[in-house]
């Protein structure tokens, strides 16, 4: 299994390189190095979407997309209550 690369394969086995979903294995994989991603950016105090400092978890752009995107969320759940 490969690691985080430029290749454009990162954590995928040879099973698995050449499809369109990641194995199990792989998955979790990449699914713990994501979290450690994070968890190190938010420490650092750094956007976890990008590398802008952060205000709380998000720069200030992403902030204001996740604001956004949340409401839009919740209006269209109340609407389908």
């Amino acid at each position: 299994m490969s690691g985080p690369g430029a290749n454009g394969d990162s954590y995928r086995c040879d099973a698995c390189r050449h499809k369109k979903n990641r194995c199990q294995p792989c998955r979790d994989a990449r699914a713990a190095y994501r979290r450690e991603l994070q968890e190190r950016k938010r420490a650092d105090g750094v956007c976890i979407e990008c590398a802008e400092p952060a205000v709380g978890t998000r720069c200030q752009a992403h902030q204001a997309a996740n604001t956004e995107r949340s409401g839009l969320a919740h209006a269209k759940r109340r609407k389908r209550l």
